[in-house]
């Protein structure tokens, strides 16, 4: 029965000291940062900051989404773009359309803004 109570004793003790140890060598180490959960692609060469054009994905209901020659329905389409498209596009200067971009740089036509919502 002593025997039983030492180990019991002596296996508490060491326990107790392994805990000590932790949080002593917890305390001196630096924690590092968590790894922030996948975002959107970024593989894509950044933007220069002066463009203005932001990413966004085409969310027409139907059919593609008209790329025109300026801001206005009776203009001519210049191109057609798929439902799931990623674009870049920057508010005109006409309420409701979007200057289109292939590259970010360089504007190619027109979107209805009611059409496109913006990539975070």
């Amino acid at each position: 029965m002593k025997n039983k109570k030492n180990l019991i004793i002596g296996a508490s003790a060491l326990l107790l000291a392994g805990v000590g140890l932790y949080f002593i060598f917890r305390g001196t180490k630096k924690e590092s940062a968590p790894t922030p959960a996948p975002g959107p692609d970024t593989t894509t060469t950044p933007l220069p900051l002066e463009t203005g054009y932001k990413k966004y994905t085409v969310e027409t209901l139907v059919s593609n989404l008209n790329v025109r020659q300026s801001p206005s329905t009776s203009s001519p389409v210049v191109a057609s773009l798929p439902k799931g498209t990623t674009i870049f596009a920057k508010p005109s200067s006409t309420t409701g359309w979007f200057s289109y971009s292939e590259d970010g740089t360089k504007e190619k036509g027109f979107v209805s803004s009611l059409y496109i919502k913006p990539l975070n």
